[in-house]
């Protein structure tokens, strides 16, 4: 029974590291091949008291989304999902808003983003960055954040951008 127990301990083990290092092969492919897209920053929360360090991102595009008061978003009923996609397209070297995600192909130079709804209005994710603690003063400074998207609407943060779009690193 011992060792059926170590067996198992063992393999689960395996099985997490496989995983892990799967994900991370698919976000550093994203990265490599991935298409840029370049979203305005809007102010936003610089610090995390249990995450240390990090930047709350809000983009100038949110205020682009549909944003309908509804009682659904207060938990009175259930009306809808609280996440769903945006469609936007980069226009004059920045993002800017095409429409909701209503499951239409995408038309060419399109990418799907997606978005949560948190209280009254849309949110795009990924709406976080984390940073070395310190650092923060050096990250102050951004005014973009540069993505990487598929069409398959993966997408990570590849930099933080500041007013001269010269990456923060």
């Amino acid at each position: 029974m011992n060792n059926v127990k170590r067996n198992l301990l063992i393999t689960n083990l395996f099985l997490l590291v496989v995983v892990f290092l799967w994900m991370r092969y698919d976000k550093e492919e994203l990265l490599k091949e991935g298409e840029v897209l370049v979203l305005k920053l809007a102010p936003a929360d610089p610090r995390s008291f249990m995450m240390g360090d990090y930047m709350t991102l809000n983009y100038e595009v949110n205020d682009k989304l549909p944003n309908q008061f509804d009682f659904g978003s207060l938990g009175f009923q259930n009306d809808g999902p609280n996440r769903r996609g945006v469609v936007l397209k980069m226009e004059d070297s920045l993002a800017v808003f095409v429409r909701m995600d209503s499951k239409q192909p995408l038309e060419k130079g399109e990418f799907k983003l997606p978005c949560v709804r948190r209280y009254f209005r849309w949110e795009i994710l990924p709406n976080e960055y984390l940073f070395q603690e310190g650092q923060g003063k050096h990250f102050d400074r951004a005014e973009y954040a540069q993505f990487r998207v598929d069409k398959s609407g993966d997408v990570v943060i590849e930099y933080l951008l500041d007013k001269d779009r010269k990456p923060l690193k």
